[in-house]
Formats: structure tokens, sequence, C-alpha cells
């Protein structure tokens, strides 16, 4: 089985954390991304294939005057069609196109937002497996978008026509998320399956130091916006929200020069790099979250109500969703103060109706198929060759 992932964590996290189960299966497992995520795959123990450099330098060298990331719906679409249906395609084919010569994989599990796989799946005749990466359903909503490049790189490839884009739901679409954060109108063909969400945050390093066992009892609030933004004012409207409370928080800050720039913290605050969700969530009452899919379900399968700012991309549709089915409040970022962040912190650790709707979601999760049955069904894709249809 390979799987192929686009460089960002939030694509490749769920991706790992299949992968994982698949070679627990016995099945030999290799993994093709961006380079820049190398030595992350192969600390992990799998055989990596590069496909291709950084896009985000290509992505800047190219258009240099579209904002990554986006910063209002229309940066949105721009920087989906030009990154991910032009220069991710383009810098991952030659990569994957080779990996499956060498290594000959008898199928292909690819992230959402990875269009170059089902290119060199078609094109070697591969089937392939797919992986929903937004928990509202968003990015398949809005995958029109992709429409008129694909059409030009089948037409490149020698592929036949697609403007349906039935080839992105073939085969098998797997949704790792419960039903109450999914859109009524986001698409669900025939071909989609749901399981137990795809959990994994261990891509960075970071034993727990001093710092995490001198955390005081009483209540503990987790604050992280996420991997991919840098936006150290906004931090800093939490921190000054959350200064002083009867709780102490932690607060990621995806550097340590974002750390320095928050300057000198409330005595209730530490602020850190970066910390595994999986070893201080468990421990916390609450969670301040951009509403990335993985963050997002990562609080959920934790039990913790949640305060969502949701900055770019398909957050802002996984809050509102997440919002909608009573797992936190939605705060935005254009308005975001002191007083909105103390309020609606004080609110959900508060109030126990977030945290009984936060369990009614964990049931919903609870029924669903685990990740074996997943793995069962990516065997049978490459055994049987069924030929899904939108």
């Amino acid at each position: 089985m390979l799987f192929s992932s686009v460089a960002g964590l939030g694509s490749l996290h769920p991706l790992i954390a299949l992968a994982r189960e698949a070679k627990a299966a016995g099945h030999d497992v290799a993994v093709a991304t961006s380079e820049m995520q190398g030595a992350m795959i192969e600390r992990l123990g799998f055989p990596f294939f590069n496909a291709g450099p950084n896009p985000l330098v290509e992505m800047q060298r190219r258009y240099p005057d579209v904002p990554v990331p986006p910063i209002d719906d229309e940066t949105r679409k721009q920087v989906r069609q030009l990154m991910f249906a032009d220069i991710y395609v383009e810098t991952m084919l030659p990569g994957l196109l080779e990996a499956c010569r060498s290594w000959r994989p008898h199928v292909i599990v690819r992230c959402h937002l990875a269009l170059a796989p089902v290119i060199a799946a078609e094109e070697l005749d591969i089937p392939y497996a797919t992986i929903e990466e937004a928990s509202s359903g968003e990015l398949a909503t809005d995958e029109l978008m992709f429409v008129e490049p694909l059409e030009r790189w089948r037409e490149e490839r020698g592929l036949a026509p697609d403007p349906e884009l039935a080839s992105l739901r073939r085969y098998l679409w797997l949704v790792p998320f419960p039903p109450s954060l999914r859109h009524d109108g986001a698409p669900f063909g025939p071909t989609a399956r749901r399981l137990k969400p795809l959990v994994f945050n261990e891509s960075h390093q970071s034993p727990a130091s001093d710092w995490f066992a001198a955390i005081p009892p009483g209540q503990l609030v987790h604050v992280s916006l996420g991997t991919a933004a840098r936006r150290p004012e906004l931090l800093s409207i939490i921190v000054e929200g959350l200064a002083d409370q009867a709780f102490t928080v932690v607060v990621a800050t995806g550097t340590q020069a974002i750390a320095e720039a928050l300057g000198t913290l409330p005595p209730n605050v530490i602020a850190v790099p970066f910390v595994p969700h999986s070893l201080l969530l468990p421990r916390c009452d609450a969670f301040i979250t951009h509403a990335g899919a993985g963050s997002l379900i990562t609080g959920i399968t934790a039990g913790l109500p949640m305060v969502f700012v949701p900055l770019f991309g398909d957050q802002p549709a996984n809050a509102e969703r997440a919002a909608a089915a009573g797992a936190g409040i939605v705060l935005d970022t254009a308005k975001l103060s002191v007083q909105s962040v103390r309020d609606a912190m004080l609110a959900v650790l508060e109030d126990s109706r977030y945290r009984h709707s936060v369990r009614r979601i964990q049931d919903e999760i609870n029924s669903l198929p685990d990740h074996g049955q997943a793995i069962r069904w990516i065997e049978q894709v490459a055994e049987q060759r069924p030929s899904g249809q939108q």
C-alpha cells in the first residue's frame, strides 16, 4: 500500500494514522510526499518516496502576490487551484510515477487534496482510496474548482476527460468523522464509508519537559492555532483574555520566535512551541483551537468543550458545524477581543451543555467502524478493483 499526501500536516497526519494500521495488519507500506517531510516519515519507520520539493517555495516564486495562507474566500480559491491543482500535481507526479513503477503498489491511499496520486494511479492502472480531510465535508463541496485544471492535466497525460470529477471518489472514499460534524449538503456518494477518526500528532519530536510535570492542579486550558498559521497578534489577544483566571493555560505557539514575541506572560500562562495533543488534551478541561479537522476531532475524542478561532481553508466550515452540534463557541478573528475570548472560555467551562454535546458526538464516534475495517475495505479495492460510480 502506497500512502500519498501533500506536505501539510493536516493532510499527512490522518494518512499516517491509517498507514500505521495497515503496517500492523501485515501489509508492506510506504509513504510518498514532499521531501520536506522525508526525515519525519523515515523516523516513523516507513519507506519514503520523494514526491517533490517544498511547494510553498514554488508557490511564492510563481505567484508572489497570492497570500499563503489565504486571507478570504477569493484567495482561498486561488490558493487551492494554484497550489493543489497546479504546483502540487506538477511537482509530485514525477516522483509518484517513479515510486509506482519501481515499488509496484497494489493500491494507493491518498489524502483528499493530493490530486497527483489520482493522475498517477489512472495512468498506471492502479486502484486507489481517498481519505476525506475536512470534518464538515467542505472540501468535497467546493471541489468543482478543480475541474478546469484537472481536465488540462488529464489531457496532457492522455487520460479520458472527467468533467464530473468522478475520479476523485472512485473505488473508496473514507470519511473519518461522525455525521453530526458534516454539513447535510456535503457529497456522500455510494463509495463513501464512515470510520472512526484518524488521529495522529507525533510528527514533531517533543518529549514532555519539566514544564509539563510542573503544571499545577486545577483546571487546564490549551490554546493552539495550528502549524500553518503564524498569528502572534491573535495569540496575544487570547493570552490577555485568559490572564489571571482561575485556571492554567498552555499556549502552543508553533515556533520559539512567536513564544518570545508574546513577551512577559501572565502567571497562569505557559508558552511552548509545540506539544502533542495526545499528551496534553487528556489533562485539559477546555480547548481553544483553529478548528483544523485534526485538532477539532482530537478535542472531541478527549471530551473537551471548545472555543473556535478559525483562520482559513476548511476551518470556518468545520467550526460552524461543530458549534451547531453544540461542541463550542465560534469567535470571528476580525472581531476577536480580550472580552470575547474571556466570555467564551468561561461559558464553555461553566455551562455543562457544551460538554454534554461533546459526549453525544463521542457516542457517534464509538458507533463507527474501526480502522481495521478500513484496512479491509482497502484490501477489497486492491483485490477486486471495483469500479465505483458517482
